[in-house]
């Protein structure tokens, strides 16, 4: 399987805790494009300085 995804989008991880999210993320995307709580404090300011940068984001979250 293949995923392409244009540079300049937000791809968001949707599904309830343990559903696999984060696996999805890590096996098809760049760690440096996924932006998750775990790696970002300020989560929404993370996903708009990489859009802001013409950046793949890649949301990896439970609670948005």
């Amino acid at each position: 399987m293949k995923i392409e995804v244009p540079e300049l989008s937000v791809v968001v991880l949707v599904g309830v805790q343990g559903a696999g999210k984060s696996v999805f993320a890590q096996r098809w995307f760049q760690p440096e494009e996924i932006v998750s709580k775990d790696t970002c404090a300020e989560f929404r300011q993370c996903v708009a300085q990489r859009l802001q940068q013409g950046l793949l984001a890649v949301v990896d979250d439970t609670n948005l």
